[in-house]
Formats: structure tokens, C-alpha cells, sequence
């Protein structure tokens, strides 16, 4: 384009005279040429030679050329096509753009030349001019005829895009532009909850993205924050690359920052709002309408009202409870889930004292302990057997017996009194009880006397304390005899038999067991001269483990009486009847009779 062009049409042969004239076909389809026009003449060099000249050339003298010859014989016709290149240049070269958020975007590039340019579009790699990548067709995005489109513009699609125009004549043409997206202020995030401590600081964040500059206030439960009226809150903003970036700090949180904050961004395009659900959190309050609903000697059922839960579940709670006379550290526990608010306390003691609290616990501690409520446990019968139990004789046919009570922790209640059971020992016969009130003197031994009872027997004793609820435990039984008494049966079978003029012996048989009234440790043999048995002062006693013995040092020729007793620690039995044997006058003995 620009340059001179000389086309030569020379005729080889012919009879003269002979005329050349020249014809165009424009590539459009015109045809002729304006002889007006001065980009384009005609000059006749020789006869059968002719020339069009094109000073300068230019797109509109691309087509064909036809030089035509003729004479009287005829017209021969010979065409070229001559082709301009023209470099691209522009028609409508594109500038920065903006655009509204959500609208339907469209920058035109368009530019001739020829071949006709071929116009295509890039985006900058980044924030920044400089490194380009080629646009992927999308939903939104397409280029038709040089024209760029982004349908539903949004803020990622905004930067740096060139426009180049090619139809390889010259290096082509290319246009940098930036299409801003003019957005109103957005948060990415709608709704959010935070928690904080109560008595701690707490900041609440808002990032509003959008064209600047952009306005931020806060609102608590629908009604402006405004940090005048309360020194606790300050709002400081941050410009970013982005948009604003507002943080609203709590110095020291209390409950009633348990609220919806709301965040509202404005800018000239619009505005946008974004909510914080604040959740404060604090140790439970103490649970509350602690009420007894059953009780028995040795548990109890309880239930509670639910407490605030301080902004937390409740994990746990737990029941403290203590004997009425003992201090809180002296505790025991029950730990129950924190859905419920009903209990069972067992492993309690019967007719016992007891103060019953409980506390609330979740994430964040504990909560103070309700008020205390005293219950007494229902009595049971007593538990505990009576202790030290000793059974002693006092006579042949009294015994007396003694005790102390059970263990305090074991009466279930207050006894009332003993149940002292007593019988032949070694029978299959029952108990034969007595009942005797409880002294209530502190460490008084009790005692009961048993009366009219077989001499010499063993007797098994059992004891139980009562309340008034029922008996207690048999204690283990305690065996004893009563004292001794004296054989009331002689020795039998009593028989004496001379030895010598001097010695008699003398034999018998035991009284029978059941009437010797205790242990048999002593025989006794009375024995005088029959002429002298009357007076009890001239009889004699001999005493023997044996079931015989020989008397000594009696008189020659002497018939003598002799009785026979058992005695035990009672005393002295019954004697046997008398007998009689003599003594042997010259040393011949005889049987008595």
C-alpha cells in the first residue's frame, strides 16, 4: 500500500492501426475505471504498447485489470489481478471500560486492512499489564466479530484484556484496555455464629468486598450500635485491596452481648449486609426447685428444675451429698448426663441425716451449688447384731445375761428394745424369748436374768434389737451351764468286804448321770462303829476320785456302818443306805452284809 504500479500491456503482432484501452473490475464488483479519479491513468507508449499507472496504491485498486486490443480483424483481451495488501488498521480501537456488577458487558475492536485482520482477545495473567493467556469460551464469556461479550460481568472477571488485530502485513495492531467492575459491597459470608467467654474481649469481623469508598455501620438486635453510649465497644475500619474490612471489639463481655450483630456495607452502587450470631458463654447458673419425689432407708429420688446453661449444653450434673454432721469436704457424689433432671442417690443409711446440693457443669466450668435440702432417710430394721454377749450362772437355777448394743451405724433407726431368746442346748425345741426395753443411758451395759432354770444345764442364748420397724440379726448363740447342784441319787451297789482285823473296803457305783447335778469330782465314805454311828462326832470321812477304797486303822473285831456320797461343786449328795461289815478278830475275814 503506497507504492507506484506500472502495469504494461504490449501488443506482439497485428495490423495496424490498432487501439488498447484498459478496463477494472473492482474485487467488489464495480467494474470500469473512473477516468476521473487521479489515482489511476493511461498512457500510450508506442503504437502497440500502453501503460496504466497507480501513483499510489490502495485498497481500492485491488481487482482486475483488462487491456484490450483491437483492429479491423478483431480484439484480443488480456487480464492480471492485482492485490493491494493493506496492513490492519483501526476502525474502532477499544478503551477502558466499566461496567455495572450483573450487567451484560460488550467492548467492540475493529479494525481493516487485507486481508481482512483477524481481531482476537486476552486477558492479563494477574492484577497486572504484562503476561496475557488467551480467553477460554464460557457460559458468559465469547468474542463475535471482534466484539468482546461477558454476559452477567461479575468482579472475577475484571483486569487487564488486549485486543490485537492480525492479517500478517506488518507487526499488527493491539490495544490494552481495563474493564472495571463497578460491584456493590458483598460478604461472602452471610451468617456466621462466634462464641466468647463472658468477662473476655471478643472481636467481630466484617469484610465487605466492592468498589470504595465504602460506609459500614453496626446494628445489635435491629437497633444501631453506636460506641458513644457504651464505652465497651470500638469499631475500627481497614481499607484492602478489596473492599473494607470493619471490626467491631468487645472490652469485656457480658450476657447481654448474646445478640444478631448485622454489618451493613454502602457504596455508591449499592449495599449489602452480613450477620454475626453472638453467643456469649459463662458457667451455668445453679439448678434450682430441688425437690424430694421418693425416699426409702437407703436411697432417695430427687429432681431439679434446668438452670440457665450459660450459651453452652450442659455436660454433667453432679449430686453432693453428706450425714448431716459432717462438713461439705467430707462428700460424696453421683454424676448425672445433662439431659435429665431426675436422680437416684443410693448406698444411703437408714433413719440418718442426710443435706442433698447439686451443681451444673459444661464446657466452661461449673456452676455454684443450689441450696441444700435436708432429708432423713426412712428406718429399717436394725442391721446390726447385739455386741459383747456374755451369759454367766448365778445359781443352780438362774443365769444372768449381758450385752451392749449393735453398732450405732447399724440400728436403722432407734431401737426400741431386745428380743433374749433362750433353750435347752443340743434340742431341736424354740427360743424362749423375753422382752426388754433399751436403755437409752450412753454406754450402759444391758442385763437380764434368766429364772427358774434346770440345775446344771447348758442353755443356748440368741439376742435381736428391735425398732420400731422390726427385729434385727440373732446374734451367734452363747452356751453355758447353770451351777452345780448336788447329786440327788446315792452311789449304788455300795458293798464292803472284811481284809484284815484293821481293814475294811469298801465299793460302789456312780449315781446315775442325769441325777449327779454336775461333775462328780469326790466320793465320801462315812463310816464309825456301829455302837457309836449315832453321834455324829465319833464318824469318820474318807474321801476318794475312785469308785472303791480301803479303810485303815479300824478296831479288831468290830462291826462297823459305812455310808456312801458323791460330791460335786455344788455340794454333798444323797448317802446310800448303810451297810455293815466287822472286822476280823484273829485275822479271818467275812463278807458284810
Amino acid at each position: 500500500m503506497g507504492d507506484s504500479i506500472d502495469l504494461f500491456c504490449q501488443i506482439q503482432k497485428g495490423d495496424r492501426p490498432i487501439k488498447v484501452h484498459w478496463s477494472f473490475e473492482r474485487s467488489a464488483g464495480d467494474t470500469g475505471i473512473d477516468q476521473q479519479q487521479p489515482q489511476m491513468r493511461t498512457n500510450r507508449i508506442s503504437s502497440k504498447t500502453s501503460m496504466l499507472s497507480i501513483p499510489s496504491a490502495s485498497p481500492t485498486h485491488t481487482g482486475r485489470y483488462t487491456c484490450i486490443a483491437s483492429n479491423l480483424a478483431g480484439t484480443i483481451t488480456y487480464s492480471v489481478d492485482l492485490v493491494v495488501n493493506v496492513p490492519p488498521r483501526w476502525i474502532l480501537e477499544p478503551t477502558d471500560k466499566a461496567f455495572a456488577q450483573g450487567s451484560d458487558a460488550k467492548v467492540e475492536c475493529k479494525a481493516d486492512g487485507f486481508p481482512k485482520p483477524q481481531v482476537t482477545w486476552k486477558k492479563a495473567v494477574g492484577d497486572t499489564p504484562g503476561e496475557y493467556k488467551d480467553l477460554k469460551k464460557s457460559d458468559n464469556i465469547r468474542v463475535e466479530d471482534g466484539t468482546l461479550h461477558v454476559d452477567n460481568i461479575q468482579k472475577t472477571n475484571e483486569g487487564y484484556y488486549l485486543c490485537e488485530a492480525i492479517n500478517g502485513i506488518g507487526s499488527g495492531l493491539s490495544a490494552v484496555i481495563m474493564i472495571s467492575v463497578q460491584a456493590p459491597p458483598e460478604f461472602t459470608e452471610k451468617l456466621r455464629n462466634q462464641t466468647a467467654r463472658r468477662g473476655e474481649p471478643a472481636v467481630l469481623q466484617c469484610e465487605a468486598k466492592g468498589e470504595k469508598p465504602i460506609g459500614i455501620l453496626w446494628n445489635m438486635n435491629n437497633m444501631r450500635l453506636d460506641p458513644k453510649n457504651d464505652n465497651r465497644y470500638t469499631i475500627r475500619e481497614e481499607i484492602l485491596s478489596t473492599g473494607v474490612m470493619s471490626s467491631l471489639s468487645i472490652k469485656r463481655t457480658e450476657r447481654s452481648d448474646s445478640a444478631l450483630f448485622t454489618c451493613v456495607a454502602t457504596n455508591a452502587f449499592g449495599s449489602d449486609d452480613a450477620s454475626i450470631n453472638m453467643i456469649v458463654q459463662e458457667v451455668p447458673e445453679m439448678p434450682y426447685a430441688l425437690k424430694v419425689l421418693d425416699k426409702s432407708g437407703r436411697s432417695v429420688q430427687m429432681s431439679w428444675a434446668q438452670p440457665y446453661d450459660g450459651n453452652s449444653p450442659l455436660d454433667r450434673y453432679i449430686i453432693e451429698f453428706k450425714r448431716s454432721r459432717a462438713s461439705w469436704s467430707e462428700i460424696d457424689r453421683v454424676i448425672v448426663p445433662g439431659h435429665t433432671t431426675e436422680a437416684q442417690v443410693q448406698k444411703l443409711s437408714p433413719a440418718t441425716t442426710y443435706n442433698i446440693r447439686i451443681v451444673a457443669e459444661n464446657a466452661i466450668g461449673t456452676s455454684q451449688s443450689s441450696e441444700a435440702v435436708t432429708i432423713i432417710t426412712a428406718e429399717e430394721a436394725p442391721s446390726g447384731k447385739p455386741q459383747n454377749i456374755k451369759v454367766e450362772p448365778v445359781n443352780q437355777t438362774t443365769m444372768r445375761v449381758t450385752w451392749k448394743p449393735p453398732p450405732r451405724s447399724e440400728w436403722n433407726g432407734e431401737i426400741l428394745g431386745y428380743y433374749v431368746g433362750y433353750k435347752l442346748s443340743n434340742t431341736n425345741s424354740s427360743y424362749v424369748f423375753e422382752t426388754i426395753n433399751f436403755i437409752t443411758e450412753e454406754g450402759k451395759e444391758h442385763n437380764l436374768e434368766l429364772q427358774n432354770l434346770r440345775v446344771y444345764t447348758q442353755y443356748s442364748v440368741v439376742i435381736q434389737a428391735f425398732n420400731k420397724i422390726g427385729a434385727g440379726p440373732l446374734s451367734e448363740e452363747e452356751k453355758q451351764f447353770t451351777a452345780e447342784g448336788t447329786p440327788s441319787q446315792p452311789p449304788s451297789d455300795t458293798a464292803c468286804t472284811t481284809l484284815t482285823s484293821q481293814t475294811i473296803r469298801v465299793s460302789w457305783v456312780s449315781p446315775p448321770l442325769e441325777s449327779a447335778n454336775g461333775v462328780i469330782k469326790t466320793y465320801k465314805v462315812v463310816y464309825a462303829p456301829s455302837d457309836e454311828w449315832y453321834d455324829e462326832t465319833k464318824r469318820h470321812y474318807k474321801k476318794t476320785a475312785s469308785s472303791d477304797t480301803v479303810l485303815h486303822g479300824l478296831k479288831k473285831y468290830t462291826n462297823y456302818t459305812m455310808q456312801v456320797l458323791a460330791t460335786t461343786a455344788g455340794g454333798d449328795g444323797v448317802r446310800s443306805v448303810p451297810i455293815h461289815c466287822q472286822t476280823e478278830p484273829d485275822g479271818k475275814w467275812y463278807v458284810g452284809y
